[in-house]
């Protein structure tokens, strides 16, 4: 579970653009009042705790600073960052960028000439990339308060760039539980996933509104899986070379050979289409579903013959895997002694294959559930997607289309705890079921 936090922490950093801008965009400030926006940036950055190091610890070049997003000026930390790759000590960088925003500053006042205003513009929007043209240039500034400014500026640029560049020797830098992912695990241990980027609602309550769909076409894909492969894998291990069981055989075969969404692209196209063949069209077509403010199960009561055709298509898929493998656990079941023995007893097929075969087959079938389900629950997103369901499978897809990470990485968390709860589960309904089995 913490491996994959990690990893989720660290692609939810590795993925394009700012997050603080993100959320400026959200609360709906502009470009327009920079100085509103700058002020309004800061703020935010401080809040969503972006200033603070990655992670517990880190190794740095000897001329790194302990933290480089320290830095909450996004412009400042843009050139610092800039600066640092071309070897600068950081203290020397400082200096340089306190004089360069004196010269902004400057620049800003009333009483600058338009044309000197326009030539030292073009000499920062070239810094850092192209350093000397700031000191190398010869220009004449008759305001006496840029002037001083832009010599500072320039004495700085020129003192930084005489100095040795400092060498790229490791250090350690140890920054304790003042970090983000240290925060970032309190945050999922408390159940707070963040916010959307989309609309501002909370990941978790996101979430769990799509979840009710994929886990009631989970759970009813694989009542009836079970339902059938149950009787189905038992019969067809009775009587292994019967004409039964061979056709039961060549049946799952031939079903679990077909991918999922091949199988609901048919299934869409023979049986939920008017214009293939109308006199097939059992199911309805999928459709827009409107989400009304209405709850769960009035929604779910509306749309239910919507669900009847993606829970068939997700059903056959699992419904072969398990009549499969129960089919193999019952030959080698059949030839054990107990068995010998239940059927010297008197005991006829059914009872024997349901008292007695069943039981022992049921451990199988726990033991595989434990991995069935986080596959459907990857299933569903597809045939989600397919037939327009509300549920975990189409929220993440568009929350990849719009870049809407905090609601992706929460769903890789959901899908995450799910696997892991299973696989718990199975292990304690191991020793409940089989008493010889003991969890150590």
């Amino acid at each position: 579970m913490l491996l994959v936090v990690w990893l989720t922490f660290l692609l939810k950093n590795a993925v394009p653009g700012d997050y603080t801008e993100s959320m400026l965009a959200l609360q709906g400030i502009s470009s327009e009042q920079e100085a509103i926006r700058k002020e309004a940036y800061i703020k935010t950055y401080t809040e969503l705790h972006q200033h603070l190091p990655l992670f517990y610890f880190s190794i740095l070049p000897g001329h790194y600073p302990d933290n480089v997003r320290s830095v909450k000026d996004p412009e400042k930390r843009s050139d610092f960052k800039v600066l640092l790759r071309l070897g600068f000590h950081h203290s020397d960088i400082l200096k340089c960028l306190d004089n360069k925003n004196i010269v902004i500053n400057c620049l800003l006042s009333a009483d600058v000439d338009f044309n000197e205003r326009k030539t030292i513009s073009s000499l920062l929007v070239k810094f850092p990339s192209n350093i000397s043209v700031v000191f190398n240039k010869n220009i004449t500034i008759n305001n006496n308060a840029l002037a001083l400014a832009w010599k500072k500026f320039s004495k700085s640029v020129a003192s930084m760039q005489a100095k040795n560049k400092i060498g790229i020797l490791p250090r350690f830098c140890w920054y304790g539980s003042e970090n983000q992912f240290h925060l970032y695990i309190k945050q999922i241990v408390g159940g707070d996933f963040g916010i959307s980027m989309k609309d501002g609602k909370p990941v978790l309550t996101k979430l769990s509104g799509a979840f009710k769909w994929t886990a009631v076409l989970v759970f009813f894909s694989l009542f009836f899986a079970l339902l059938i492969s149950i009787p189905a894998g038992l019969l067809s291990g009775n009587k292994e070379k019967g004409a039964s069981g061979l056709l039961i055989r060549g049946l799952t075969m031939f079903f679990y050979s077909f991918p999922v969404f091949w199988l609901a692209t048919l299934a869409i196209t023979f049986f939920a289409n008017s214009q293939m063949l109308p006199w097939l069209q059992i199911f309805p077509t999928p459709g827009n579903w409107y989400i009304a403010e209405q709850n769960f199960w009035q929604i779910f009561s509306q749309y239910i013959y919507q669900l009847i055709l993606p829970v068939i298509c997700l059903a056959i898929h699992d419904a072969a895997l398990l009549t499969n493998m129960i089919r193999v656990s019952t030959i080698t079941e059949r030839s054990k002694t107990y068995t010998k023995a239940a059927f010297a007893k008197g005991l006829n097929t059914s009872q024997v294959l349901y008292r007695h075969i069943l039981p022992n087959v049921s451990i199988q079938i726990i033991s595989l559930l434990a991995g069935i389900v986080p596959s459907a629950l990857a299933g569903s997103l597809v045939i989600e997607l397919m037939f327009n369901i509300p549920g975990m499978g189409r929220l993440m897809v568009n929350s990849i289309y719009s870049q809407d990470w905090n609601v992706v990485f929460g769903a890789l968390m959901v899908f995450t705890i799910i696997t892991m709860s299973f696989n718990l589960l199975a292990d304690l309904a191991y020793s409940f079921l089989n008493p010889k089995i003991k969890l150590a």
